[in-house]
Parts: structure tokens; sequence; C-alpha cells
């Protein structure tokens, strides 16, 4: 427990720029704040009373049960923000986000530090199109790995895939298509899936990547593939993505196909429709006129 205490009450102090003598002034000796913070004291009830008062937090921060439930509640609150803020591209609102929780002592662990650079590579690419920081950034992500380049853990191979995605829609689709070949095996190989959506993102990537190369037989079955997994698990997410990219890639490897690459951008438009995704609708009303204009 002092050890614990010691920790928290150091964490708290660096992340507001309190130095040891003004926490401790009219509670304490600075030396046995430095003390404390070491785990060589254990504090009375009274000194830490005050120096709860003093940091702003309860006496409750400084105990496992209820400070874990309020930690783990703030850290999945601020999760559940930027991964909303993502899903809206507002790249700037993450940043803001990021630049707050950074120094914040719930976010210091491997994990949370690696899931916040993951973040701001994404964010610095799209808002700055800085492919060197991006990339920095999101390396500086998969260093803090606590897996091997054999078993990689799911936020490890979405990370991964954020910087095929940025080789590829910057030209350098070869490095890209090495990456998501490696991604595709250790899909295979994970036992288990906790979150499906990062298969069905890779398989997506992968095909429009394929598409850029090219390799329109294999950006197809690629695209197939993720319509098929979305279908066994019965979800949309990504689907109307996937016949997309499968409509494109088989019209361009089969240009006989022309009907079935047709049927499949009407899938896609419909499910963009329930989707509420004028944007996408709108791209896809464009292949279905051009595949029209074939057909005639």
């Amino acid at each position: 427990m002092a050890v614990q205490l010691g920790r928290k009450i150091k964490e708290l102090r660096q992340f507001y720029g309190i130095s040891q003598a003004e926490l401790c002034e009219g509670i304490c000796h600075q030396s046995y704040i430095s003390k404390l913070e070491k785990s060589e004291v254990h504090p009375s009830a009274y000194v830490l009373s005050h120096l709860a008062v003093r940091l702003g937090v309860s006496m409750n921060y400084f105990f496992d049960q209820l400070a874990n439930s309020t930690k783990v509640n703030y850290i999945q609150d601020v999760m559940n923000n930027i991964a909303k803020s993502m899903d809206h591209a507002n790249y700037a609102e993450v940043l803001e986000i990021i630049k707050l929780e950074k120094n914040n002592p719930l976010f210091q662990t491997k994990e949370l530090k690696q899931y916040l650079l993951w973040r701001e590579g994404i964010c610095v690419y799209h808002l700055y199109h800085d492919k060197k920081r991006a990339l920095s950034l999101l390396n500086d992500a998969l260093s803090l790995a606590t897996t091997t380049k054999r078993n990689r853990s799911e936020r490890e191979l979405d990370i991964l895939s954020s910087i095929a995605i940025i080789h590829s829609i910057e030209g350098d689709t070869e490095t890209a298509e090495q990456i998501y070949e490696d991604l595709l095996q250790q899909c295979v190989n994970l036992p288990l899936f906790s979150d499906e959506k990062i298969y069905l993102r890779i398989l997506f990537n992968a095909s429009k990547n394929k598409y850029r190369l090219n390799k329109f037989k294999e950006s197809k079955d690629l695209a197939h593939k993720g319509v098929l997994a979305c279908l066994n698990i019965n979800s949309i997410y990504m689907l109307g993505e996937l016949y997309y990219q499968r409509g494109k890639s088989l019209l361009l490897f089969d240009g006989e196909k022309v009907c079935h690459a047709l049927e499949d951008m009407k899938k896609a438009k419909f499910i963009f429709e329930i989707k509420k995704n004028k944007k996408f609708v709108s791209y896809v009303d464009e292949e279905i006129e051009k595949l029209h204009q074939i057909k005639i």
C-alpha cells in the first residue's frame, strides 16, 4: 500500500507541476514528502487527508477499489470520446484531447501511452499530411508493445494497419502490401478476435491497396472475404465499403461481369442509405451511372 500511495502522490504532484515544498507547506516537512514518494514511510490519516485536499482529490483516490473504478470509468470515457471524434474525422478535437491527457498520471501505462500515440499519429497525418511525423508516432506506439512480432495484440494489428494505410495513400503500395500480407497472416494465427472490426478494416484496406497495384483479382478476393466475414457475424460494419470495393475490382478483373458489379454497387448504396452516409451514397451513384452506360 505504501508503494502505491507514494507513486500516486508523486504522479499527481508532477502532473500539476507542484513542487514538494508547495505540496507539504503547512502540512509536513519536505523531507517527509520525499520519503513518502519513495515509499519509505506510510502517511498518517491526518497527513494523507490534507495532501488529498491540496492535490484536489478525494481520499478514496488513494485506495484501490473505488480509485480503480473511478480511473477505469474516466479512462474509458476519454477513449470513447476519442473514438467518436475519430469516427467523425474530428482530428483537431482528438489532438486537443490527447494534449490534455498525455501527462495525466492515469495514462502512463504502456498500453494507454500506446493508444494515445496511435491516435495522435493518425491525426497528424490527416491534419498536416506529415508522413514522416505520423509514421514516427505510430512506430513509437509499436515500440511500446509487450508482445513479440509473432504474436501481435489486436491493438498492434490496428497500428500496423494505420502504418500500411499511410504508405498506400503515399504511393508506397509495395511496402503497404508487405505489411498487409503479414497482418492477414497474423489475423489467421490469432486464437480469437475480441473486435472483429479490426479484421474487417484490414481486409478492406488490403483490398484497396491491391486495387492500387492493379491486382484486381486479389483485390476482389479480399473484398469478397470481407463481405462473407460481415455476413457471418451479421454486421453491416464495413459491409457497404466492401461491396463497393468488390464491385469496382470485379469489373476491372472481368469486364464481362458488369451485372455482378452493378449488383454489388446497389447493395453498397442500400447500406449507405441505411447508415445515412450521403457522401458515400453519391460516390456509389456515380459508379452505378457508369455501369449503366457500359451495360447500354
